[in-house]
C-alpha cells in the first residue's frame, strides 16, 4: 500500500490503483473500533452528550486531526459510525447528524482527506448513503469536487450505487460534471452507463444549468397542473398523450400553458412499425446493473437490479393488447452508435416501456420504410446517441405507433 501511495498526484490502473482501492476497502471492511480514542469512540457512536462534554471540558483532541494508521478525520468517523452502528436512538446515540453540525460549528474541517483522499462527503454519497450527513456537510463547506487519490468525486459514488436523491443534491450544490479522474474518465462522460435513473437526473440537471426547458416528462403519479404525486390515478391528455392530470378540473386550469405545446398523433408526425417479439428482445436487465453484480458494487436498498422479463410471455401477452398507450425506450445496439453503422448493419432497436409489460425490437428488414427514420431520430436527439423516449399507441401486435417527431425528457427506466 505505502509503495502504490508514493506515486506523486493521481494514481492511475497502471500505478496500481486498483490494488490500492482493494487493499484500502478491505481495512475499512474490518476497521478496529479498539483503534480509536475516546474521543473518536463516542463520534463513531454518536453519542452527542459525550462528545459535547469533552469539547467543552477540553479533553478531546484536535479536531483537525485524523485517527488510525489510515488518517481518517473525525467528520469521517461519523459517517461510517452512521452507516454501522445500529440500536436504538436515545438522547446519547446514534445522534450523528447532531455530532457533525456540533463539530463542524466548533471548528472540525469537513474535508479531511484519509491516505487514499475520501473525505467524509465520499462516505456519506457511498452505499449504504447518509443524506442527511451529506446535506450537513454540503451546507457547511463540503467540497462537492475533491478528488481522491484515484480522482475519483463524490458524484462517482452516487452514480454507481443509483442513489439518485443524494445525486441530485450533489448537482445542486456545485458538483461538476467535467472533473476527471486519473484514467481520463469524468461523471459526465460515463453517466449513461451507471443506468436510467441516473442518466434521467443528470440530464435534467444539465438542461437547468444551461436554461433550456425540458420536454414533458411521463411520470403515472404525478399532476402536470398541481405538480403533485401520490394523487390517485392520473389520466394522459388525450391529444398528444404526454402529460397527465388529477382530475378534469386540473387539466382545464392548465389548458392555456399546456395548448402551446399539445401536439395531437396525426399522419405528420407518427410512424408505424411492425415490432419483432421473443428471443434476445424479451430481456431487459441494464448493462449498469450486470456491470454492477461483476464489480460486486452496492446499491440503495429498492435499487437491486431489476428481473430478467420471459420473452414468451411478452409476445403472448402482446396478442391481447389493443389501442395501449405508453411512452417508450428505444435503444439502439451496443457497439452501433453511428447512423452508418446501423444503416449497413440494420441490428434490431431495443424497445421497451416503463412497466416491461410490453418488450419487442424493431428490425430494419421488417420496417424498410422507418427504420431509418427511428434509428435516425435517437441519434440525434436522443441521450448520447444511444437511447431515446417517444409516446406511442400499440394498435395491435403487428401495429406500433410512435410519435416521432416529440423526443419526451429523460425517463427513469
Amino acid at each position: 500500500m505505502e509503495a502504490i501511495l508514493k506515486n506523486p498526484g493521481l494514481i492511475k490502473i497502471e500505478h496500481g490503483s486498483e490494488r490500492l482501492r482493494k487493499m484500502f476497502r478491505d481495512q475499512m471492511y474490518h476497521l478496529n473500533y479498539n483503534l480509536f480514542s475516546d474521543f473518536a469512540k463516542v463520534c463513531f457512536s454518536g453519542c452527542i452528550l459525550d462528545v459535547k462534554k469533552a469539547i467543552l471540558d477540553g479533553i478531546a483532541p484536535d479536531i483537525a486531526g485524523t485517527e488510525t494508521p489510515w488518517k481518517i478525520g473525525y467528520a469521517s468517523l461519523i459517517v461510517l459510525g452512521a452507516q454501522r452502528v445500529k440500536g436504538p436512538v436515545t438522547a446519547n446515540s446514534l445522534q450523528h447528524s447532531a455530532v457533525m453540525l456540533y463539530l463542524i460549528q466548533s471548528g472540525m474541517p469537513p474535508n479531511i482527506p484519509d491516505i487514499v483522499g475520501h473525505s467524509a462527503l465520499h462516505h456519506a454519497c457511498n452505499a449504504p448513503s447518509r443524506p442527511d450527513l451529506a446535506r450537513i456537510l454540503l451546507q457547511n463547506g463540503g467540497n462537492p469536487n475533491q478528488q481522491t487519490r484515484y480522482g475519483e468525486v463524490a458524484l462517482f459514488f452516487t452514480m454507481q450505487n443509483k442513489n439518485t436523491a443524494v445525486l441530485e443534491m450533489l448537482l445542486e450544490n456545485g458538483a461538476r460534471l467535467d472533473v476527471c479522474d486519473a484514467n481520463g474518465d469524468s461523471p459526465g462522460s460515463m453517466f449513461l452507463s451507471y443506468g436510467p435513473e441516473v442518466t434521467a437526473v443528470v440530464t435534467r440537471i444539465e438542461r437547468q444549468r444551461a436554461g433550456t426547458e425540458a420536454p414533458p416528462l411521463d411520470d403515472n403519479t404525478k399532476c402536470e397542473n398541481c405538480q403533485k404525486r401520490g394523487t390517485g390515478k392520473t389520466k394522459q391528455c388525450g391529444r398528444c398523450r404526454t402529460v397527465r392530470y388529477c382530475s378534469p378540473e386540473c387539466q382545464r386550469a392548465h389548458w392555456k400553458t399546456h395548448k402551446l405545446r399539445c401536439i395531437p398523433f396525426s399522419t405528420v408526425n407518427v410512424i408505424t412499425v411492425k415490432p419483432t417479439y421473443g428471443g434476445i428482445y424479451g430481456y431487459t436487465t441494464s448493462r449498469s446493473d450486470f456491470a454492477r453484480q461483476c464489480l460486486d458494487i452496492p446499491v440503495e436498498p429498492g435499487n437491486e437490479p431489476r428481473r430478467h422479463r420471459n420473452a414468451d410471455k411478452n409476445a403472448k401477452k402482446a396478442k391481447n393488447e389493443v389501442n395501449k398507450s405508453m411512452i417508450i425506450k428505444v435503444q439502439v445496439p451496443v457497439g452501433m452508435f453511428d447512423r452508418p453503422a446501423l444503416e449497413t448493419h440494420g441490428q434490431g432497436l431495443l424497445v421497451y416501456n416503463r412497466k416491461r409489460d410490453f418488450v419487442c425490437g424493431i428490425e430494419k428488414a421488417s420496417n424498410p420504410a422507418h427504420y431509418d427514420d427511428l434509428v435516425g431520430t435517437v441519434l440525434r436527439k436522443g441521450v448520447k446517441s444511444v437511447k431515446a423516449y417517444f409516446s406511442a399507441e400499440l394498435k395491435n401486435r403487428d401495429e406500433l405507433v410512435i410519435k416521432i417527431s416529440e423526443v419526451l425528457a429523460e425517463q427513469p427506466f
